[in-house]
This record gives C-alpha cells, sequence and structure tokens, in this order.
C-alpha cells in the first residue's frame, strides 16, 4: 500500500523543516510543500510491474495539493523505466500544476528525499551551446539550479573557466563525470588520419586529465569529492580498427587507478565506468563508417540498433551509486555497468586490490582461470 508524509521545507536544510503523516490526504495536503508517495511496486518475473496505483495516487494529490507541490514518487520500478513513469506522472500532474520527480527504489528513501527536495546543483559542459541549453532547460524544470556552460574540454583554458565559472555560481565541486569521448578515426592504424587519432586522445584522455586536474585541489581542499571517468570496453583488450579509442581508453583506466591512490587519504574517490552498448552518436559512426568498421564489429553494431541497445538508464545508475555515500569504499576501480555486480562491492571486506582493475596476467602475480 501507499502512504502519505507531508514535509514543510526551510531553506537552509531539510532537517530543520517540520513534517506531519495523516491517515487521510485531505487532512495532510493542504498546508504540504511536498509529498513523497512510498509505494511498494510488485514487479513480475518478467520485470514489468503495475504503475496504476501510482497514478492514481497523483489523481488524488491533485485534488486537495495547492499548485505548486512537488511529488516524490519513491516506488519499485524496473531499471530504465523510471523516464517513463516520470512523464506519465507529469502528465497527470500538469492540470493540477503539480511537480514531480521520481527516484527508484535502489535509492534510500532519506538520500532520495534530500536529492528531490533541495536539489543537486548541476554544470552540464559540452562543445554545443545548444545542446546543453536544451538538456539543461529540462533538468531546471524537474530538479533545480543547472548551469550549462559551452567548454572543449581539450583545451585547459577552456577547462580553467568551466571550473571557475561552477565555483562562482555554486561553490566547490562535489563530483566530476568525465563523459566526453569520441572514436576518433575508425579503420586500420595504418591508414588512419593522423591528426583524427591525436584529436580522440586529446578529447577523450586529456579532456580527462585537465577537469580532473582543475577540481581536484578544490576536492583535497574539502577532504570530499567523487571522480567518475567514462571508460568502456575498448579499454580491456584489442579493439582493431578503433585504435585511437582503445589507446585512449585503457589510459583512462590506468590514469584513474594511479590518481586514486594518489588522493585516497583525502576522502577523494575515482573511479571508471563501462556503461555497456549504449546506442549513442558513436554507434551511428560505426553504422557510417560500415566495412571500415570490420565485418564482425558492423554485424554486432547493426545487431546492438535492432535490439535498442543497453539502457542509458544502467550506467546512469552505476554513477550514481558511486556519486552517492554507497560508493565511499570504492576507488581505483573500473566496473561494468552491466556485468559487474557493483551493487555488493564493499559488502565484503577487504576487496581484492587487483579486483576490477588492469593487470597483467603472467602466471605468478596473477593467474588467468580457474587457479585464480
Amino acid at each position: 500500500m501507499w502512504s502519505w508524509c507531508s514535509i514543510r521545507l526551510v531553506r537552509s536544510s531539510i532537517r530543520g523543516g517540520s513534517s506531519a503523516t495523516g491517515a487521510s490526504p485531505q487532512a495532510a495536503l493542504p498546508g504540504a510543500d511536498a509529498v513523497l508517495i512510498a509505494y511498494d511496486t510488485p514487479v513480475d518475473a518478467d520485470d514489468r510491474s503495475d504503475l496504476a496505483p501510482i497514478l492514481a495516487a497523483v489523481d488524488d494529490i491533485g485534488r486537495w495539493a495547492a499548485p505548486g507541490t512537488l511529488v516524490v514518487v519513491s516506488s519499485q520500478v524496473p531499471v530504465g523505466t523510471c523516464e517513463a513513469l516520470e512523464a506519465r506522472l507529469r502528465e497527470r500532474a500538469a492540470a493540477a500544476r503539480l511537480r514531480v520527480a521520481c527516484c527508484p527504489e535502489n535509492l534510500s528513501l532519506g538520500r532520495a528525499i534530500e536529492t528531490f527536495l533541495s536539489p543537486d546543483r548541476l554544470v552540464l559542459a559540452a562543445r554545443a551551446r545548444h545542446e546543453i541549453e536544451t538538456v539543461a532547460a529540462r533538468l531546471r524544470h524537474a530538479s533545480g539550479p543547472t548551469l550549462a556552460v559551452a567548454c572543449d574540454v581539450s583545451e585547459p583554458r577552456q577547462v580553467e573557466r568551466l571550473v571557475a565559472e561552477t565555483v562562482a555560481a555554486f561553490g566547490s565541486p562535489d563530483i566530476l563525470v568525465n563523459n566526453a569521448g569520441v572514436y576518433g578515426p575508425i579503420g586500420p592504424f595504418a591508414e588512419t588520419d593522423l591528426d583524427g587519432w591525436t584529436e580522440a586522445i586529446r578529447i577523450n584522455l586529456l579532456g580527462t586529465v585537465y577537469c580532473t586536474r582543475a577540481v581536484l585541489p578544490h576536492m583535497i581542499r574539502r577532504r570530499s569529492g567523487k571522480i567518475i571517468n567514462l571508460s568502456g570496453g575498448g579499454a580491456v583488450g584489442p579493439f582493431p580498427r578503433f585504435s585511437a579509442y582503445a589507446t585512449s581508453k585503457a589510459a583512462v583506466v590506468r590514469f584513474t587507478e594511479t590518481v586514486a591512490e594518489e588522493v585516497r587519504a583525502h576522502n577523494v574517490q575515482v573511479n571508471a565506468i563501462a556503461p555497456g552498448a549504449v546506442n549513442t552518436r558513436l554507434l551511428d559512426q560505426v553504422l557510417e563508417a560500415g566495412e571500415r568498421a570490420g565485418a564482425d564489429f558492423l554485424e554486432k553494431s547493426r545487431a546492438q540498433q535492432a535490439s535498442g541497445g543497453t539502457s542509458p538508464a544502467v550506467g546512469a545508475e552505476l554513477a550514481l551509486h558511486l556519486a552517492s555515500s554507497r560508493g565511499d569504499g570504492i576507488t581505483g576501480k573500473l566496473l561494468s555497468a552491466v556485468w559487474d555486480d557493483w551493487k555488493r562491492l564493499g559488502e565484503a571486506s577487504p576487496m581484492p586490490a587487483a579486483l576490477y582493475t588492469l593487470r597483467r596476467i603472467d602466471g605468478r602475480h596473477f593467474i588467468e582461470g580457474p587457479q585464480a
């Protein structure tokens, strides 16, 4: 069943607010600034959930809540469906002039309240200003303060300006996600355009380096910070015809491991994640390259396009896990959002030092197969 809880907010801290619960929504809702719906949604064997009661609850809220009331839905929904649920909720809430936000079941209730009732300040950076402005506008509507900055991360001065604007607007950064990445030239290395090859290195590797270097002094000073670098399958094995991408991503992982050790004592965690085969513009580039991408990988990419690929929500969920307090004991790792049991990391103590890292299997220090 679902329960009602109204929370009156104060600007300084959610802990300074007052709360009230009631057996009926008529009693609890009229004076509430925010409403939390906690619903244990039944999920069947096919990972399908019955969302009708949640939608009905929002309809009920609209009858008694004041316009502008924030509705937070904490519910068990399948991974990747939160955005779709939120869109449906917004349709229901529009007539009543409510604001709606969702948090999936993997968020603890207290953290979900703090996240959605006191939204994190967010900075988006990309080379194309019109693209990030569009995304920022959507996020401002859904959450809170969002700053969009046009920035080429391969240019250190632009990165310095990005961080300076961030600090001026919101204070010291808490979390950095290095997500910029390109494939670079596709095809045999002997035929590669070296200008394009080095540009990929500048964006994928040096972009990560410049952004990390710019935020670290702030995190070290505060003795707190999270850095999440996007890697991928190209980092862990040969990736023929994608040499710039593979080289840069492998370097990002070793950079991640090295910096993680340097800042461990300052309570700063640095990790790399592989989000899976997500259908993005990189997939479009492979399809456009055709046979230059290699027959096997081209066939695999076409199958990925047809299937829809890995949901972006899967990688985002891992990033959120690492960025939260649940990731405090995890640093210097490369984690696959799809294949690794990352939700249980930290439960076993101590974690093997070489687990989820790049190492040379030499039969002595690191042994391949069952003997390990």
